[in-house]
């Protein structure tokens, strides 16, 4: 049964502004990084984690299994200093500032 008194009773100030608090940051940075290439990443990201969630609700343990080995994958080549800059699988990275200049 609902125990909506014992609900309202959990709510203070604090949970209000702490909650107030994180909902005008994530906008702030909502609206900082519109229009930019990171909506996509986020977009990317975000499909990950609802897929990794659906998956491990309803049970999909080879979804979730590969899910993990995404968000693990990341990980590891991001804290063993791992780049596509330099990573023969992607290609040689070069600045655009390296090529020479077209000339007409």
């Amino acid at each position: 049964m609902l125990n909506i008194s014992g609900f309202l009773e959990q709510i203070t100030l604090v949970r209000i502004i702490d909650i107030a608090l994180v909902w005008w940051l994530v906008y702030r940075l909502l609206m900082l990084i519109r229009g930019t290439k990171a909506v996509t990443l986020l977009r990317g990201v975000a499909f990950v984690i609802i897929i990794k969630l659906v998956s491990w609700y309803v049970g999909f343990t080879t979804i979730s299994w590969l899910t993990d080995q995404i968000i693990n994958w990341g990980g590891h080549r991001h804290r063993c200093g791992l780049s596509t800059r330099n990573s023969a699988w992607f290609g040689a990275y070069r600045p655009l500032a390296s090529f020479p200049a077209a000339t007409s």
